[in-house]
């Protein structure tokens, strides 16, 4: 086209007019939701109108210009690099957020430096009693009952204590799980509102709305989002309907994790969305109700993806890249091509199995697994399967419910495959016995089930929690290390439980010790070495034994028992440690001494009641250095490495290790949580200064706009008194 025309500069004043509105109005948008909560400030996009088609008539002196400005969208600022940066540090932020969070707790549990009186703790103060109550009854030379009383009630006292620690774990721990059930909720609601606004914004941009202020909050949700799990952000562009195309989310993990089966570094990208598709979080493999794994560790709180779904809950057609186990969906009997109204029905299951086959051989490159049913109960009546014409199964007990896999071949070019709603999909064809002698076949629609993500993925908030609930430290077992590599070096809430489990369950198998002699010691025994009764007779009755006259002092026995009902020390943790029935009862005392009495020449022993050796034993218990070892006999014996974890006192594993792990691990949390928060705030600050609204930037914007359309304006006032002395003026 040659210049501008007459009247075409009426249509160059009229677009400017236009195009300088609409930015007033972009501006004073931006300017109103200036404090709105994740708001991206908007721009008009203008593109100069320009013809470059030749006029027929063209000649080469012609002129050529624009015709005026386009402004035909809106957009926002945004810095995907920063929003990317951004995401990245808050899903750090989120796990140790989570991660502080439970360490506080743990802390008002078994943090001793803040308990108890004169400097030390609730728990060290117990057992600087005990030790007390023994140093002061061995100097003073106490009588044995008030030794056994002060003494008994010292450590009754220490061991409720650790009962009720014990006992806040295990509460700590169920809150910790509660816990991650809502941080699963919270994320599920962020990924269901996700998936919903995608389908909002798809279903706008076919009538042309780009609908930038929703985009505002899907970002808002997908920030969020990201504290929850490390999550990767992409747009792609998908057909909405024919000739329409529009902008399509993706949301995916961003993990580098550990592959439990080569134990190699690998890097997982599971889809969380896909567009108007989403997935959902579970716990354990559960999936529907229905358990897609038979080898579920149920305290090891699997994570899961289920399958992608729409916001009707349909499914996505499936791909070939999808993660997840292949699980298969009864969509419903097959027709009779003769007649859609009718099912198949077969009079015998071979009948039904032939047809099968049929279908199969029908179903070129399509994979199948045929399932013949036939009966209640299993292995009811014989049943023969064949794939192509070779027996696969004879049983009936293995052909009932079998699944089997047939590929077809290829060279079968010219068949069609089997359709479900007009859509070519992977089936599956099942023979289902209907009761009363008769056999339809149904078609099953293969889908991908729920995906088990190793324990290393997702990060975030959700890993953080996980961790809580499963990591044990140096009890960590085989299985948790091929699981995770750095196990041994994570500690959670069952660390703490195990360590405390250890301390209660070596200081019972000590005082035990100190407290009990052998039978064959104590006890009468006859030539060959057998327990006899009063009268001599051989005896396996405990109850009936006899002690040895250097003995008949003695009354020791088990002190500390799996419950105070009883007398058993076996399988002692934190949570049952108790002062024995016995001991209680009086039955049971504190041996002061080892040593047997002194047989005098009338053959009666000699009383030793003033040694109080043993007591120096007992006191040797509690101020000795002990090795403690993960493995346990009596209560744990799975950990992968059994070498001991610390040597010191009973107090010492409380204070040194168990209190001063906790407070290193806590104070490491709070200052990667604090480095992590402050880099997070600052990208925050950076980010908005990109795509927030600044009051000086939109007024010099404003005023620039007001020109434009004041300039405009007079275009058109000189345009018309043009016409006007065109039309008016010429010629007269």
């Amino acid at each position: 086209m040659g210049g501008v025309s007459t009247y075409g500069i009426f249509t160059m004043a009229r677009l400017g007019i236009y195009a300088s509105s609409q930015g007033i109005n972009v501006t004073g948008n931006n300017i109103s939701n200036i404090n709105t909560e994740g708001y991206t400030r908007q721009s008009l996009d203008q593109f100069s109108l320009h013809m470059t088609a030749a006029d027929r008539y063209n000649q080469s002196a012609t002129l050529k210009m624009g015709m005026g400005v386009l402004a035909p969208s809106v957009s926002q600022t945004r810095d995907m690099y920063l929003d990317i940066r951004y995401r990245n540090e808050q899903t750090h932020v989120g796990a140790f957020e989570a991660k502080a969070d439970s360490y506080n707790h743990l802390s008002s549990l078994l943090d001793e430096v803040t308990k108890g009186d004169d400097e030390a703790g609730v728990m060290e103060a117990m057992f600087n009693d005990a030790i007390q109550q023994l140093e002061s009854l061995n100097s003073e030379g106490a009588g044995k009952g008030q030794i056994d009383t002060l003494f008994r009630a010292s450590v009754d006292t220490l061991v409720r204590q650790i009962n009720k620690t014990a006992t806040d774990l295990e509460a700590l721990h169920e809150t910790q799980a509660e816990k991650l059930s809502e941080d699963i909720d919270r994320a599920n609601y962020l990924l269901d509102r996700i998936r919903f606004m995608n389908s909002t914004i798809r279903k706008n941009a076919i009538y042309g709305d780009n609908s930038l202020e929703m985009k505002d909050q899907r970002n808002l949700l997908i920030d969020e989002l990201s504290k929850y799990m490390n999550i990767q952000v992409t747009y792609e562009t998908e057909e909405i309907s024919r000739g329409i195309t529009g902008e399509k989310l993706m949301i995916r993990t961003n993990t580098d994790t550990i592959d439990p089966e080569t134990g190699e570094a690998k890097q997982l990208s599971r889809i969380l969305v896909d567009g108007i598709y989403a997935t959902q979080i579970s716990i354990r493999g559960m999936q529907n109700g229905v358990d897609v794994y038979e080898d579920v560790d149920l305290d090891n709180y699997d994570l899961n993806l289920a399958e992608l779904t729409d916001p009707h809950g349909r499914t996505r057609v499936l791909h070939e890249e999808d993660q997840g186990v292949v699980k298969n969906r009864d969509i419903g009997p097959v027709t009779n091509p003769d007649n859609e109204e009718e099912y198949l029905v077969f009079d015998t299951v071979e009948e039904a199995q032939a047809y099968a086959d049929e279908l199969n051989e029908d179903a070129v490159g399509t994979e199948f697994r045929v399932v013949v049913t036939e009966g209640e109960e299993e292995g009811s009546s014989g049943i023969t399967v064949h794939e192509f014409g070779t027996t696969v199964y004879n049983s009936s007990e293995d052909a009932t419910n079998a699944l089997i896999e047939l590929r077809q071949d290829p060279a079968f070019e010219s068949k069609s495959r089997v359709t479900v709603n007009g859509e070519v999909t992977r089936t599956d064809v099942k023979v289902i016995d209907m009761g009363s002698g008769t056999f339809e076949i149904h078609q099953v629609e293969l889908f991908r089930g729920a995906v088990r993500l190793f324990d290393t993925e997702l990060d975030g908030a959700l890993l953080a929690d996980r961790e809580m609930l499963t990591e044990k430290g140096v009890f960590a077992s085989e299985k948790d290390l091929e699981r995770d590599p750095d196990a041994a070096g994570k500690r959670g809430i069952p660390f703490y439980q195990k360590a405390l489990d250890t301390l209660a369950n070596s200081m019972a198998e000590y005082l035990n010790e100190a407290n009990t002699l052998a039978d064959d010691v104590i006890y009468q025994t006859n030539a060959d070495g057998a327990f006899i009764d009063e009268s001599g007779n051989v005896t396996t009755d405990r109850s009936q034994y006899v002690l040895k006259p250097e003995y008949n002092y003695y009354n020791g026995g088990v002190l500390l028992s799996n419950h105070p009902n009883g007398n058993s020390p076996e399988g002692i943790t934190a949570k049952n440690i108790s002062i024995s029935q016995n001991w209680s009862n009086g039955t049971f005392r504190v041996l002061t001494t080892k040593e047997p009495q002194i047989i005098g020449p009338d053959g009666q022993p000699i009383s030793n009641s003033t040694d109080n050796s043993n007591l120096n034993h007992f006191l040797n218990v509690f101020t000795k250095q002990h090795d403690f070892f993960p493995n346990n006999d009596g209560i744990y014996s799975d950990a992968a490495n059994n070498d001991a974890f610390f040597r010191g006192t009973f107090q010492e594993l409380l204070t040194d290790h168990i209190s001063a792990t906790l407070a290193s691990d806590n104070q490491l949390t709070n200052i990667k949580l604090d480095n992590y928060s402050l880099s997070a705030d600052s990208l925050y600050i950076n980010r908005d200064g990109v795509m927030g609204v600044d009051l000086n930037d939109e007024a010099m914007t404003l005023m620039s706009y007001q020109k434009s359309y004041s300039a405009a304006c007079r275009l058109m006032t000189v345009f018309d008194e043009m016409l006007d002395k065109l039309i008016n003026g010429t010629a007269v």
